[in-house]
């Protein structure tokens, strides 16, 4: 098969037999009473899950590209791909929304410095003279517990998970733009082929109307070439404006809209198969799986913040003031120096703490959940994937042996419709029925070639594009929809 890989069928392991293992996920189910100490569980019970190693249900195939620019070598994708990547207005947002998350990390890590405040009062009076106040503060909160620190650790990991999920909203993009290429390629075909088809009845239409005129043929045979030739046009007009949709889809991914501006090939791409490394080291390069790993850590620091809100607080002020007759002996001559210390300690407020830490408590075991769930569902893209690629194969296969039966069998139907022992009707059938096989088994070919960008973002392949020569593409789609189909 010209399209793919060389030896794709030998990368494609057989089943060997061995059931799946179940993934266990051993974690604490029950949520800790408000008496227990805080302790990270569900970051510790995360970790074990990520680490447990699964066997696929489909032996992972044995692939090459380790990203998923790799996947398909074509320097005009690559170029809407960079274009898709500095102005998509969804992907900007969440990048935007990552400058934000810098920004409050950068603004929690000076909670631990002291806060300096000056100030400068000129008073006026009518009897006295003009009086002037000049003051300086410096305050700072000793973080006696660590709490402050927490708070930043926890900030740092809503960093982290943000960039985590920049990165995943990058690789999502990256395929959707190679998937919406490929669909407008897969579309132009299918348009070809229904467009032949057209050709094709037109001219059997107007020889069944020369063959009526000379006395050698029926009006129902040439009522039913009428209704085949109409039926075919009607989805040539339904065929160019999905083609249509699917431009514009690429067009909205892009970030802009120009369609004419896009040369797109008139043959399927080469697309190779994902490199599928041991399943822990796929699961854990998934962006989306990493996101929600540092949600559970963020969130086991805010309980320990909000275990640390029942202890006392300690916070010192020292202030510099002075009182002159000038601004500048205001600032600078005898001044009064003040030092404060605050202690601060709950006492009215425990219920109102305690139940903020059950709140940290189940928003902590929340996100576990919500991890676990992400987990499951990786798993499953995987095997999906891996198992879609064995079916298309063998179907494309059983595909291919019956066009070529088909085409044979057209060729004999040709032959016997001159030597008219065939009627028009019966050869007309078998056309449609090529051409039928044709439509399916190019967008047979469409559904494999795409699976492997599914399968590609499944296993976490980074979506970044690298500075790389594209290499001359030998491997072209040879279908052509009028091969042996003419009357």
């Amino acid at each position: 098969m010209p399209l793919f890989k060389r030896n794709t069928h030998n990368k494609l392991a057989k089943l060997s037999g061995m059931s799946v293992l179940a993934l266990t996920l051993s974690a604490c189910q029950s949520l800790p009473s408000s008496d227990d100490e805080p302790s990270n569980f569900n970051s510790l019970a995360a970790s074990e899950a990520q680490a447990e190693k699964v066997q696929w249900q489909s032996t992972p195939i044995s692939g090459e590209a380790t990203s998923l620019t790799e996947l398909i070598d074509d320097k005009g994708l690559t170029a809407l791909i960079e274009q898709g990547i500095s102005a998509n207005p969804d992907l900007q947002q969440v990048l935007l929304t990552l400058k934000i998350r810098r920004a409050q990390l950068n603004q929690a890590d000076d909670s631990l410095l002291p806060t300096v405040d000056a100030s400068f009062k000129a008073n006026n009076d009518e009897e006295k003279n003009n009086t002037y106040t000049g003051g300086l503060t410096v305050s700072w909160e000793a973080d006696l517990w660590s709490q402050i620190a927490d708070g930043n650790k926890a900030t740092a990991k809503a960093f982290s998970s943000q960039q985590a999920l920049y990165q995943a909203s990058l690789d999502s993009l990256v395929a959707q733009i190679m998937s919406a290429w490929l669909g407008v390629i897969a579309q132009s075909r299918a348009l070809k082929v229904e467009e032949d088809r057209v050709e094709l009845l037109a001219k059997n239409e107007s020889l069944l109307l020369n063959r009526y005129k000379n006395g050698n043929g029926d009006l129902e045979g040439l009522d039913g070439a009428r209704s085949s030739l109409s039926s075919a046009k009607e989805k040539v007009e339904q065929y160019r404006e999905d083609l249509a949709i699917n431009q514009r889809s690429l067009m909205r991914l892009l970030g802009y809209n120009k369609i004419e501006d896009i040369q797109m090939p008139t043959d399927y791409p080469e697309v190779l198969i994902p490199l599928a490394q041991l399943p822990e080291q796929t699961l854990a390069r998934r962006p989306d799986l990493m996101s929600a790993f540092y949600d559970i850590e963020q969130a086991d620091l805010e309980v320990q913040v909000a275990y640390k809100d029942l202890l006392p607080s300690l916070s010192l002020s020292a202030s510099l003031t002075d009182v002159a007759y000038s601004p500048t002996a205001a600032l600078f001559t005898s001044p009064v120096w003040g030092l404060l210390g605050q202690l601060t300690i709950p006492l009215f407020q425990q219920g109102k703490l305690d139940l903020a830490i059950d709140v940290a408590k189940y928003e902590a075991a929340q996100s576990y959940q919500i991890y676990r769930a992400a987990l499951l569902d990786a798993v499953f893209e995987v095997e999906n994937a891996i198992s879609l690629e064995k079916s298309l194969s063998l179907r494309q296969t059983h595909l291919e042996d019956a066009l070529t039966a088909e085409k044979n069998n057209l060729l004999q139907y040709q032959k016997n419709f001159k030597n008219g022992s065939v009627d028009i009707v019966d050869l007309l059938g078998v056309q449609q029925d090529v051409f039928n096989l044709i439509a399916s088994l190019d967008d047979l070919i469409y559904q494999r070639l795409d699976n492997r960008i599914t399968l590609g973002l499944a296993l976490g392949l980074s979506g970044q594009v690298a500075n790389t020569q594209g290499k001359d593409q030998n491997t072209k789609g040879k279908l052509a929809a009028s091969n042996g189909v003419s009357p």
